[in-house]
């Protein structure tokens, strides 16, 4: 059986697109996200910054480790942070930060209907573990999966990472055994 996944942490895209009916998928696997503006005190903040303008300098040590973390994380992702920078233009990194301000999926949540995993990390300064309480809120099967890391959490952990989207396409590829099982000796 082939799964189709959408696999997110950016922005809750593939949340909107599932919900839309537009994909089709078996199972859904997001990954340090949010249903709605993660920081609703902070991000205000930053209309008043000239965000193209600072993103063409070196990235603040502070808000570098907020995304990628301490010690051997921020030694192994900080040149692929330098990488995206200089890949991505100061303005479309500008205009990410301020579409996170826009955010709102929480309504579309209750329209999956389809198995969710969502990877947590523990060490996350952007996205708050209140996301997490409100995503289980929503979707009452979540599976919920911690791993001790910064917001960029599948490159920091990625061993650890697809271990738990292994693990929950196992749950999901036997669920799907399971229910085909059933409607055969049903016939």
């Amino acid at each position: 059986m082939r799964v189709s996944w959408w696999l997110r942490s950016l922005f809750p895209v593939a949340i909107e697109l599932i919900a839309s009916g537009r994909v089709k998928a078996k199972g859904l696997v997001l990954a340090a996200t949010f249903t709605s503006t993660p920081r609703k005190m902070l991000l205000p903040l930053f209309c008043f910054l000239p965000l193209e303008h600072l993103f063409g300098f070196p990235v603040p040590p502070l808000f570098l480790r907020a995304l990628i973390g301490n010690g051997e994380t921020m030694t192994n992702l900080k040149p692929m942070w330098k990488r995206i920078q200089a890949a991505v233009s100061p303005r479309v990194l500008a205009h990410r930060i301020r579409v996170v301000r826009e955010v709102d999926v929480t309504s579309k949540l209750q329209t999956l209907q389809i198995p969710t995993c969502y990877i947590q990390a523990e060490n996350d300064a952007l996205v708050p573990s209140t996301i997490t309480r409100a995503l289980v809120e929503a979707l009452p099967g979540l599976m919920v999966r911690k791993i001790k890391g910064p917001h960029l959490i599948l490159q920091a952990q990625p061993t650890q990472s697809l271990a738990i989207i292994r693990e929950f396409n196992e749950l999901i590829t036997n669920r799907g055994r399971q229910a085909s099982l059933r409607s055969a000796a049903a016939i």
